[in-house]
């Protein structure tokens, strides 16, 4: 048993690397890397106190990807930002959960508003927003690996089941 601390404010989310060996834990001042062999800290990520942390999120082993409060996405590798992805300015929206489709190279956001926004990796922009009515607030998502045209969305104390290639193109 370890305790994982370092966390001035309440840990939101425990995000596991792809292959099992770290895990990056979530508050709004704080993302911190945990080796889970040892549960050392590997690396911290400091966060603006002007601008908190919405959700991580592994895109690959080495590669993660940070939304943030004010709709910003920043793509990393270590502690290295290796670019911004520009976000639509109907995109603005609390952001409260991101996720990585490997299957189809696409990030997925949600948050407080009726609107789910799916950002091409590849292109390093947005390339559709599914807009579901009722929705109010997305607590949190997930895609099955084999079946990336399914989105799993908890949202509002609902279950969505979504075929999101049944919605065209943003643009």
């Amino acid at each position: 048993m370890s305790i994982m601390g370092g966390h001035k404010s309440a840990v939101s989310a425990i995000r596991m690397s792809p292959t099992g060996s770290e895990a990056i834990s979530v508050s709004c001042d704080v993302a911190q890397v945990w080796n889970l062999s040892t549960f050392e800290r590997l690396r911290r990520l400091k966060i603006k106190p002007e601008v908190p942390l919405s959700d991580i999120c592994y895109l690959s082993a080495e590669l993660t990807i940070t939304a943030f409060k004010d709709s910003s996405l920043f793509v990393w590798k270590g502690e290295q930002c290796q670019f911004q992805i520009k976000t639509s300015p109907d995109a603005m929206m609390k952001i409260t959960h991101v996720i990585y489709s490997a299957d189809t190279g696409q990030i997925i956001i949600g948050g407080k508003s009726d609107c789910i926004h799916i950002y091409s990796l590849e292109k390093q922009k947005l390339v559709s927003v599914l807009q579901i009515n009722g929705m109010k607030r997305v607590k949190t998502m997930a895609v099955v690996t084999g079946m990336p045209e399914h989105l799993f969305i908890l949202s509002d104390g609902f279950v969505r089941i979504l075929n999101v290639t049944d919605w065209g193109p943003y643009f």
